[in-house]
């Protein structure tokens, strides 16, 4: 019986060390591993791509808000210094030009005591009189 159990016990071992994956089927087990590394790789290539261009069309959108925002400030600063360069020139008056070739004269009359109205004319708007 000594004999018959030593020779189960190698054919036990035998049959279990025969049962196990061939090395065709490891090296199908590392490829499929291989693969599925690649394409995880590769996947987050992909993802970190996109991410890269969308980041990118946002700051791209920035920087056209501002220089959108830019143009219309620079528009206005203009607008507003051409309307104050109007409305300078519609308040300032000529220069009078002074005749230096005559000796200012001076009265020793008396000031009357009544007013004299005054009209002012703007050369601008003949209209009002």
């Amino acid at each position: 019986m000594k004999k018959t159990s030593a020779y189960l016990a190698i054919f036990a071992s035998l049959w279990f060390v025969s049962c196990g994956p061939s090395a065709e089927e490891k090296a199908a087990n590392e490829k499929v591993k291989a693969d599925s590394v690649a394409a995880a790789e590769a996947e987050k290539a992909k993802a970190d791509s996109i991410a890269a261009i969308t980041e990118k069309m946002i700051a791209d959108s920035i920087a056209a808000e501002k220089l959108k925002a830019d143009s219309i400030a620079e528009k206005l600063k203009a607008d507003s210094i051409a309307a104050a360069s109007a409305k300078t020139k519609k308040v300032a008056s000529k220069p009078v030009k002074k005749d230096e070739s005559k000796p200012k004269e001076v009265s020793k009359k008396k000031e009357s005591k009544e007013s004299v109205p005054v009209i002012i004319v703007d050369p601008s708007n003949p209209s009002k009189k």
